[in-house]
């Protein structure tokens, strides 16, 4: 049984977890280095990050940008309301337009929320409109973001939290 859940890439056990929480907080970190902040050797890191990347759990490295330090200062949160019909063209069209960063299908009143940074106010309202014009939009509703005022913590640090009280073998993702 174990075998077939680690071939369906479905569990992680506390030390995938401790190497993804220190990824999380530095990817670029020598695998030597934290081979030795986990008491392991760098060979089992190196082969537990290749089969956390093979097994899609790392899907890549990244930095973390300010936006704000980029001139981006305008943020703001669209929530849209979409025909079914016109939902497939505004999920492909949406991702391709300049200033948007993400892009979320909710549940509610309205069924996406589009996440804007732009420079300036007229290029804000400008992604905006072209949001509004998409086929198929019912409504569009606007929350402009004065302050980011919580960051979320990493996956990890929830799931060690949470798992940890239930499970020090295996915990599922």
């Amino acid at each position: 049984m174990r075998r077939t859940r680690e071939r369906e890439g479905l569990r992680v056990d506390r030390r995938d977890l401790q190497i993804i929480r220190e990824l999380e907080k530095d990817a670029r970190i020598p695998w030597r280095q934290l081979a030795r902040k986990l008491g392991v050797s760098e060979t089992t890191v190196y082969l537990r990050v290749r089969r956390l990347e093979e097994r899609g759990i790392l899907r890549g490295y990244s930095a973390r940008i300010d936006p704000v330090s980029l001139g981006l200062v305008h943020r703001a949160i669209v929530m849209m309301k979409v025909l079914v019909s016109g939902l497939e063209k505004a999920r492909k069209t949406i991702p391709a337009m300049k200033h948007v960063y993400r892009l979320l299908e909710v549940t509610g009143q309205h069924n996406l929320m589009v996440e804007i940074w732009a420079p300036s106010r007229e290029d804000l309202l400008e992604t905006v409109r072209s949001l509004e014009k998409l086929p198929g939009v019912e409504e569009v509703s606007i929350l402009y973001v004065l302050d980011e005022i919580w960051r979320a913590r990493t996956i990890t640090e929830d799931i060690l939290k949470v798992g940890g009280a239930r499970s020090s073998e295996s915990l599922r993702p």
